[in-house]
């Protein structure tokens, strides 16, 4: 480290009593006589003749700094040989260029003063003007024959300079503003006295703006430490502490030397004193043994800048003291070799096993950079015998100390015994056994042996046993193995089957479908099972396969908490009628409502009534809740019931028009297929209906209908039917419904990709930050979900079908940032075009390799 800033650092010397100790240690020289000393030979005559340096020719034009004039710092005497006025400006430029950059006129008073033979003309000045221009004097004049002409003024740069004390700390607010880094030493020069007259205390220095450099830090330090101040960093980076640097002391001790050290609160100031102090002591460290005595427990990289400072001054060990004992960190136990796999020689240097491994775990930290991720082989003395206590210490420790891809052990080279990762280990946790499957542990042929061994010796302990495979590895796992284990664990009985690939966890045992075929029926009943809501749809994915329900088929969903997702799943699969079973069984698909249509203030309510009395009431009950939301406000609305063949007082029209009433319908009109009739509000001589509160809709379901397969076009959105709105919440209901409200679903996706990693999802947003609209995305988003689980989505708002980018974050921003950092493997909002005009995205959270958050990605729609 550089020794600028240590001004006043203390001399130390040996005291009287080391000064004799040292005189004594010195060797008695031998005086030497003349005669004895080897005459040198002169070697004038064959040293090489330099040619002297011709000056730059100017041709007629000569510019001369030596004479300067009053009022100005710097004069350039220009003489012109006679020549033709209009060669003059062209043959000023360059000389002058030259002779103004060697005197250094950037901010300086510069006279251009010329004289000779030719005459120079207004082209002339000109040229001056514009070289003045771009080497920024503070004021530049010329002169020739016509008066003082200012042809520049220009400014000195300033800075804005807040100074504050809090307690023995001046902190220094410094805003460049528009003065370049290489002015700044310029625009400091006034304030640095008045900043530095608080002697004796730190001071904290921050620019805003242009950096500071090597020589503003420069400036910095000599004014402060001339005018007394304990300490000052600016930027962070520590320029000087006095009182840091008595921290560190050297003493001799016998034949050895203590290396005293009280460490500072943050190692980067640590760091620096140990710089600043034991290069002044090398001479006493030279061929010691140096014990380091800390006053508290020091850093790893305290330690090795101790270390290197050491041996760099020629000591034979170190030793480092601490409460639990000394023990030598230099030279160290570890020799490292890189190569396609790296190995790291132990050298025990005398230690006992106890002592051996001490050293293994503090030395170990400073090989992890060049472990991290690599194949490693520890190599053990001969005759170290690799016993229970090695190798519980390979893989117990130095797994998490190396953090290696594979590591193996070693005997002098030889006995190659691999430590980690160990391919099928086993661990309880109460009732549940772990399976851990490691698939960087060997070559798929070698992984398929160790597991068939492993699952051999453990057939007894998997019957009637809740067991999870937990699949670990960036390597990928054949199908093949991860069927003959799960065929394995199956066929040893174990009651429960998990399989935990890289965090996504499902349930194979039991089965979580029962599904029957009575008659035309398909009946499909829910395990009473633990699985959670992505297993739930997983477990849908897999029992409900593609051909098990036919197209057009009735399904019977007997009731169950998972029992909206597998309805969902039924529709999707293609089925004809979907009935929600139980003691009052009720059709779920087809809907009893239609999707409303809205035209102005007109809203036509379509009904396809498909059962009985009592089927048509039970399907009212279950959809009017869902409908209202889909209606949206009504207070200025006319509600036309398209009901064909309805009774006006039937309880299916009475439980309909209760629900428009309390949702404050302005008109409700029933067309049954005759002349419509006005059920609301009540006609002269009619009895009033009664409004009911309906309650809001349901929450989505815990999975929802499988994705399309790639080759599949995009699936549109639900129906506005089956999306709550938010003003079925009474303190959310707006007074007039707005009238640019759309009237299909907030939420859309646009398209999907599966083939790519992840798989890709656009999704488009209809803006808007008021409460009501807030509430209906998050409830398409939620219904939404399982579409979304896993995959990247990309977030686009928009407004009447145009993009609009996200130029800073809303609510509606925020709201979907939150949404889909709990379901998507990453989540890009579309920015708009960036400063070339190109479309793109951002990515603003992301769990996926490679895909870094903030990072900018092209709109990979078609143009």
């Amino acid at each position: 480290m550089s020794s600028k800033h240590r001004r006043g650092l203390p001399k130390k010397r040996p005291d009287p009593k080391a000064q004799q100790d040292i005189a004594a240690d010195l060797p008695e020289l031998e005086p030497v006589d003349a005669a004895d000393l080897p005459t040198l030979e002169p070697v004038a005559d064959d040293l090489p003749v330099l040619e002297p340096l011709e000056a730059a020719d100017d041709g007629p034009v000569r510019v001369d700094a030596k004479a300067v004039e009053a009022n100005f710092h710097v004069t350039l005497t220009v003489t012109i040989a006679a020549m033709p006025k209009e060669q003059v400006a062209d043959a000023v430029v360059a000389p002058l260029r030259r002779a103004a950059q060697a005197e250094g006129v950037r901010h300086k008073r510069v006279l251009v003063r010329f004289t000779g033979d030719a005459i120079v003309g207004s082209a002339a000045k000109t040229r001056v003007a514009e070289l003045m221009r771009e080497l920024k004097p503070l004021v530049a004049v010329v002169r020739r024959g016509y008066g003082d002409e200012t042809v520049f003024e220009g400014a000195l740069p300033t800075v804005d300079v807040n100074v504050r004390s809090e307690g023995d700390t001046v902190h220094v607010d410094v805003a460049t503003g528009a003065t370049e880094a290489c002015d700044l030493t310029t625009a400091l020069t006034k304030h640095l006295p008045r900043i530095a007259a608080s002697r004796g205390k730190g001071y904290v220095f921050a620019f805003r703006g242009a950096a500071a450099g090597t020589d503003v830090h420069d400036q910095i330090a000599a004014v402060l430490h001339d005018a007394g101040a304990v300490r000052a960093t600016v930027d962070g980076k520590l320029l000087f502490d006095r009182e840091l640097t008595d921290r560190i002391t050297v003493a001799p001790a016998g034949r050895d030397v203590v290396v005293g050290i009280d460490p500072a609160a943050d190692d980067g100031t640590t760091l620096w004193a140990l710089a600043s102090v034991l290069p002044l002591h090398a001479g006493a460290i030279g061929g010691k043994s140096v014990t380091v005595r800390p006053a508290r427990p020091l850093s790893a990289a305290v330690v090795a800048a101790c270390v290197e400072s050491c041996r760099h001054a020629g000591a034979t060990r170190v030793v480092l003291a601490a409460a639990d004992g000394d023990r030598i960190v230099w030279p160290p136990l570890l020799e490292r070799t890189d190569g396609a796999a790296v190995t790291l020689r132990v050298d025990a240097g005398g230690r006992e096993r106890a002592a051996l491994l001490a050293a293994f775990r503090h030395e170990a930290a400073a090989h992890r950079g060049a472990t991290d991720g690599r194949d490693v082989v520890v190599d053990w003395p001969a005759g170290t015998t690799v016993d229970g206590e090695l190798e519980t210490f390979c893989r117990d420790e130095l797994g998490a100390l190396l953090r290696p891809k594979t590591l193996a052990c070693t005997v002098a080279g030889a006995q190659r015994e691999p430590m980690l990762p160990d391919p099928a280990s086993l661990t309880t946790s109460g009732d549940q056994l772990t399976l851990r499957l490691d698939t960087e542990a060997g070559k798929p042929v070698e992984l398929q042996r160790a597991v068939d061994r492993r699952l051999a010796s453990l057939r007894d302990r998997f019957r009637g046993a809740s067991v999870r495979v937990q699949v670990a590895g960036a390597a990928p796992v054949s199908r093949t193995l991860l069927k003959a284990l799960y065929d394995g664990i199956a066929a040893a009985g174990a009651r429960r089957l998990e399989v935990d690939d890289h965090g996504t966890v499902d349930v194979l045992l039991p089965p979580f479908l029962n599904v029957t075929k009575v008659g035309d029926e398909i009946r499909i009943e829910a395990a009473a099972d633990a699985r959670g809501a992505d297993q739930v749809t997983r477990a849908l994915q897999r029992e409900l396969a593609a051909d098990a329900i036919p197209a057009g088929a009735t399904v019977v969903v007997q009731p169950s908490p998972a029992a909206e997702a597998i309805v969902a799943t039924a529709i999707a699969r293609g089925a004809g009628k979907v009935v929600l079973g139980g003691p009052a069984p009720v059709v779920v698909h087809p809907p009893l409502f239609g999707k409303p249509e809205k035209t102005g203030l007109s809203r036509r309510l379509p009904v396809t009534p498909g059962g009985d009395a009592a089927m048509v009431e039970r399907q009212v009950e279950r959809e009017l809740p869902t409908v209202l939301a889909s209606l949206g406000g009504m207070m200025t609305a006319t509600i036309h019931v398209d009901w064909p063949g309805a009774e006006a007082t039937s309880p299916a029209v009475v439980r309909l028009v209760q629900g428009l009433v309390g949702k404050k319908a302005a008109k409700v009109l029933l067309d049954a297929g005759g002349k419509p009739v006005q059920l609301h509000p009540p006609l002269p001589g009619a009895a009033p209906i009664a409004p009911v509160v309906v309650p809001p809709p349901a929450p989505a379901p815990v999975a929802a209908p499988v994705a399309p397969s790639p080759a599949a076009p995009v699936a549109p959105s639900a129906p506005a039917a089956s999306v709550p709105a938010a003003d079925d919440l009474p303190t959310l209901e707006p007074e007039v419904p707005e009238p640019s409200a759309p009237a299909g679903p907030l939420v859309t996706l646009l398209g999907q990709k599966d083939t790519a990693t992840p798989p890709l999802r656009l999704v488009g947003v209809e803006v808007g930050t008021d409460a009501a609209h807030l509430q209906r995305v998050e409830a398409e988003l939620q219904a939404l979900r399982p579409r979304l689980e896993g995959t990247a989505v990309l977030l686009v708002l928009r407004r009447a079908g145009a993009d609009v980018p996200v130029r800073r974050e809303d609510e509606l921003v925020a709201a979907l940032r939150r949404h889909c950092a709990g379901v998507a493997a990453a989540t890009l909002v579309f920015r708009g075009p960036d400063a070339a005009g190109r479309p793109f995205f951002q990515v603003t959270h992301s769990a996926v390799a490679g895909l870094a958050a903030g990072a900018a990605i092209a709109d990979p729609r078609p143009r």
